[in-house]
């Protein structure tokens, strides 16, 4: 990702070719001004699409739809948490 980027931004340079090359890359980078760059998808707008794509699902529908596909007629989370606990009974917190 960092290397489609490109100069100005990202420099790449050959770590075990000449300390010249290595020398010159960084000056290059130190003294070429840059504008501030925020990826695409790192944007507020991208950002509220993820947000609202997530709160705008039908968790209910695709639970089903899961459960559909793996042939399971019901979810047993309860009686599974109920006998878990029973095993391992809950501790006080630490304050």
């Amino acid at each position: 990702l960092a290397a489609d980027i490109g100069p100005p931004y990202v420099y790449t340079v050959d770590c075990e070719g000449p300390i010249e090359d290595i020398i010159d890359t960084v000056m290059t980078a130190v003294n070429t001004p840059i504008k501030p760059y925020v990826p695409p998808d790192m944007t507020k707008e991208a950002l509220t699409q993820r947000v609202d794509d997530y709160f705008s699902i039908d968790w209910k529908a695709y639970a089903m739809e899961r459960m559909r596909e793996k042939g399971w007629e019901r979810v047993v989370t309860q009686e599974f948490m109920y006998r878990w606990l029973g095993k391992h009974p809950l501790k006080a917190q630490k304050a």
